[in-house]
């Protein structure tokens, strides 16, 4: 197989973003919104009613805190201390209460307060606020906590800028198939949700198109991956064309030429 060579690409599409819908989590914890997203201003201060709620037939603590995140490339979180990130907002959240005791199918309101630091800012910052109960314990030993997370996005109003870039594309030919890798990074400052396509061309014939997974979240300075599965080639010089959509004005891509023998 030649070795494989990345080339940018500029498509030029007006498309709407995609949107996550809030939603609830763990077992008879949830908390709604489950995605707050804010448009501030230097210096502002915003404040948004959270509604936690205890659906179990059990009696619990809730304790509520703010940690920035990581998501990798395979899209796994990762929960740090408050200011790790240097686009963090978690020092910006205050929370009351933050802790409190919920009774069998009760809720509380609680007010997240965000007070935007009088500074230049630029793009988008983020948190999530961690909304976990006491750990009680179990049969056999084991003890239990219910952990859920609402992210806190705060950007500040007139300085987004999306966008995305593929940092890699690879093709292994197999006997049976042929391997794909595709790898993107958040290069804007904000987060994105990623789709898009994988084509695999001879000459001018489109011979296979493969769909990357839909709406692939990627934080701000983050990078994703996934891989593909696409069907056995007969022996020819091949292109690889990966379209991603990030919901900008425009999409963006790469492409590599390889052989099949």
């Amino acid at each position: 197989m030649r070795a494989p060579h990345l080339a940018a690409l500029a498509l030029g599409a007006l498309l709407a973003a995609p949107t996550l819908t809030a939603g609830a989590a763990g077992p008879g914890l949830s908390v709604l919104p489950g995605k707050i997203d804010l448009t501030v201003g230097p210096a502002g201060t915003y404040n948004v009613p959270l509604l936690v709620r205890n659906s179990s037939d059990a009696a619990t603590h809730v304790v509520i805190a703010a940690d920035d995140f990581t998501l990798d490339e395979d899209g796994n979180y990762t929960y740090l201390a408050p200011g790790t990130s240097p686009t963090s907002d978690a020092r910006w959240l205050a929370i009351n209460p933050r802790e409190f005791d919920l009774a069998p199918d009760a809720f509380q309101q609680v007010q997240l307060t965000v007070t935007v630091p009088h500074q230049t800012l630029a793009g988008e910052y983020a948190a999530a606020l961690l909304v976990q109960t006491r750990a009680t314990r179990r049969a056999a030993g084991l003890t239990f906590s219910a952990r859920i997370a609402a992210k806190v996005y705060a950007t500040i109003d007139g300085t987004a800028k999306p966008a995305a870039a593929v940092t890699g594309l690879s093709a292994a030919v197999g006997p049976q198939n042929t391997h794909y890798h595709v790898a993107f990074r958040d290069v804007g400052n904000t987060h994105l949700y990623v789709k898009g396509r994988l084509e695999i061309r001879r000459g001018d014939a489109l011979v296979q198109v493969l769909s990357l997974p839909p709406s692939m979240l990627v934080e701000r300075g983050g990078e994703r991956s996934v891989d593909l599965t696409g069907a056995h080639l007969a022996p020819a010089s091949y292109e690889a064309v990966a379209i991603l959509d990030y919901g900008g004005a425009t999409r963006t891509g790469g492409r590599i030429r390889f052989d099949a023998r």
